[in-house]
């Protein structure tokens, strides 16, 4: 018994002995092993960024390319680099509409209108009821002067979000921009009301430079709403711009309209200034030339300030 327990005692002893040595052993390799087997980056797999990351470096590189800080050079290449990220997202996943969207209003941006077009159409292979696309795709059309294509995809984002009155405002002024008026009318009816509308209409065609008729449709708008002050500004503008003297109300409208004494002072009658009389210069006893009779508003009246073209940066 004696002799067994020595046995066994002295295997477990050099097992222990033998297990420590491994460990060590194994402790100092690890190093070296780990060392064998790295490989060079170029031979590790690559891996692929996702659509998503592809489109915020892009939109990333857009956005410095605007800082003022950069120069013309450095601009270019940024765009260039964020036009590469978006397409890049599209390989990755060709139904990205982010990317499609940020791809095609870059084109815009350049001038490009081709590009800009063809990317709003294939987007719209993959995402034929979303209305954004077919609304941007619209005013793309009509910053050149497209009409025709323009309004057939307004109408179309419109019918597929009636409650977006982007779209519809949109709408409405490129149908003005068309010459159908009594369409817009109807179109800015819909989401604005009728003094609105004229409004909306009016501004379009001063625009235009179509003041007569500008002029007409804002007494409308002044006679369904005697308060739209947008209206009496820029009626009041037109007014002193034109020969015709101010607060005249068209006898077609005169039945329909407020007196003028009832209308907010933007629109009132206003005096007329009276002309200088000829007079004899003393040397020579001939009248003196009469100064400009060109209408100068009395210095008491405001300042109003000037109403600016609906969509004048978008729609030309």
């Amino acid at each position: 018994m004696d002799c067994r327990r020595s046995v066994v005692l002295g295997l477990a002893l050099l097992g222990g002995v033998l297990g420590c040595s491994l460990r060590k052993t194994h402790s100092e390799l690890a190093p070296s092993d780990a060392l064998a087997d790295m490989r060079p980056e170029r031979e590790l797999p690559k891996r692929t960024p996702r659509a998503k990351t592809c489109v915020e470096y892009g939109r990333l590189c857009e956005s410095e390319a605007r800082s003022p800080q950069r120069s013309p050079a450095e601009q270019e290449e940024l765009r260039d680099r964020a036009r590469k990220m978006y397409q890049q997202a599209l390989q990755i996943d060709p139904k990205n509409l982010p990317a499609a969207l940020a791809l095609a209003r870059l084109y815009t941006s350049l001038g490009d209108h081709e590009r800009a077009v063809a990317t709003y159409q294939k987007a719209l292979k993959h995402h034929g009821k979303d209305p954004a696309v077919w609304s941007e795709l619209g005013m793309c059309y009509a910053r050149r002067k497209e009409w025709e294509p323009a309004l057939k995809c307004l109408r179309k984002a419109v019918d597929l979000d009636p409650e977006n009155r982007q779209a519809a405002h949109n709408l409405g002024y490129c149908l003005a921009r068309a010459g159908r008026y009594e369409e817009s009318l109807t179109c800015f009816t819909k989401t604005d009301g009728e003094a609105k509308a004229h409004y909306n209409l009016a501004r379009m065609l001063h625009h235009m430079r179509q003041d007569d008729l500008s002029r007409e449709h804002l007494w409308k708008a002044i006679a369904k709403d005697p308060q739209l002050l947008p209206a009496q500004q820029l009626l009041a503008e037109l007014d002193l711009a034109s020969a015709a003297p101010s607060g005249t109300v068209p006898a077609a409208y005169e039945a329909a309209s407020p007196a003028p004494s009832d209308l907010p002072p933007a629109v009132s009658e206003v005096p007329p200034v009276p002309r200088p009389s000829a007079r004899t210069t003393p040397e020579t006893g001939v009248p003196s030339p009469r100064p400009s009779a060109r209408p100068v508003p009395p210095t008491n009246t405001p300042a109003l300030p000037r109403t600016s073209s609906p969509y004048s940066s978008r729609i030309n």
